[in-house]
């Protein structure tokens, strides 16, 4: 017998809208409108702008778990990732200059981007963001994060980026994978999945989707009880049905999909199943807001690619 699974019925998805018209950035609305009701690209393209500075890069806490207005390699990483998934054109004047931005601050001594400046502690800020001397990469200490996906935005753009960037960002990926046999966890597997997709060197790119598949089952959290507290959920990592990893995670993608679409508050809205450790609540505050608005967009996406949205 076929297991029954829950959809997220027309009603709560206008609950869903009206909060974010009501209470979401704009931006998380232009999202939705554009992946579910045949918005404008345009209307996207001119909310992001607003998180780009005058050096090309994101910021203005566009990654909400960190309030820093100048840009950061993190924050850009969250732009491109958005652009690649909404398939947003290439050749964009947002995302030229936020290529050109890319290319100027990489760092050849790590084969990457660190993911902050050290100015992230002037702002409010979640724990794992804190920058201290010496870290490398993003808080799992990790090529992958957010390096990985930083160059799959290279990839994607290509024909902005040196020929010599693109095969030194690859081999740095190629790299770290050799160089530690761990599974990948969380958005480091996040990350390589992405540049596995985009890569534009072949034997690359299947080494990278290789190492995807064989670890995905141990990068998300699998128990249900996890999900309720921080922790990587499988459909942050299977954003869709056809996704290739779908098949190897099936049962517990089904049973995340349930959970979360349960989850829904009397707001319309999803919250985020996390805190800023260690810190007043009410330091949370405006990323909760911020989060909250940024996860209704994504869970709509998701919930759409894996067929779970009610006609």
């Amino acid at each position: 017998m076929t297991k029954l699974t829950s959809q997220l019925h027309r009603e709560a998805q206008d609950r869903a809208f009206d909060y974010l018209a009501r209470q979401g950035r704009p931006l998380d609305g232009a999202v939705a409108r554009f992946t579910l009701r045949e918005g404008p690209i345009g209307a996207v393209l001119e909310a992001l702008a607003g998180f780009q500075n005058g050096d090309g890069g994101f910021g203005q806490a566009l990654e909400p778990d960190f309030r820093l207005p100048a840009s950061s390699p993190m924050a850009t990483s969250v732009a491109f990732e958005l652009l690649r998934e909404l398939a947003a054109p290439i050749d964009h004047e947002l995302v030229k200059r936020g290529i050109a931005y890319l290319i100027e601050c990489y760092e050849p001594a790590i084969g990457g981007w660190q993911d902050v400046p050290p100015g992230v502690n002037d702002h409010p800020h979640a724990p794992w963001w804190h920058h201290e001397p010496g870290r490398r990469y993003g808080p799992q200490g990790h090529w992958g994060n957010p390096c990985a996906a930083l160059a799959a935005a290279l990839w994607r753009h290509a024909p902005l980026v040196p020929d010599t960037l693109l095969t030194e960002v690859t081999r740095a990926g190629l790299a770290a994978l050799a160089d530690d046999e761990a599974p990948l966890r969380e958005y480091v597997a996040r990350g390589y999945e992405a540049l596995g997709r985009t890569c534009g060197d072949r034997e690359a790119a299947a080494v990278f989707r290789a190492r995807v598949v064989r670890d995905a089952p141990s990068a998300v959290a699998t128990d249900p009880e996890r999900w309720k507290v921080e922790a990587f959920q499988p459909v942050w990592l299977v954003r869709d049905a056809d996704d290739p990893l779908a098949a190897s995670l099936r049962d517990v993608l089904e049973a995340n999909l349930d959970f979360l679409i349960a989850r829904q508050t009397d707001a319309g809205c999803w919250e985020p199943n996390w805190i800023w450790f260690g810190q007043p609540e009410e330091a949370f505050a405006e990323a909760r807001r911020d989060w909250s608005s940024e996860q209704t967009a994504l869970l709509l996406r998701i919930f759409s690619g894996h067929g779970r949205l009610a006609p």
